[in-house]
């Protein structure tokens, strides 16, 4: 089996400080920004606050939308 030689193995980095920087970052696109807040959210246990004020049925008419959920017939 053949030597990786000369090259070097990129460092690796924390995943939480890159999503830190990118949300702190004011040149980075707002989208960008956010996207990173929310999966720091996610990554800490914390539930963002716009998916924490949606109740029941509208969490489930957003699952059937998105087709995540099986529909239930009552």
């Amino acid at each position: 089996m053949a030597k990786n030689r000369g090259r070097l193995r990129p460092t690796v980095r924390d995943p939480v400080t890159i999503l830190t920087e990118i949300a702190n970052d004011p040149e980075a696109p707002a989208t960008a920004r956010v996207a990173a807040a929310k999966a720091l959210l996610t990554h800490q246990g914390a539930q963002p606050a716009e998916d924490a004020a949606i109740d029941d049925v509208t969490r489930r008419a957003l699952e059937i939308a998105s087709g995540r959920a099986e529909r239930k017939v009552h």
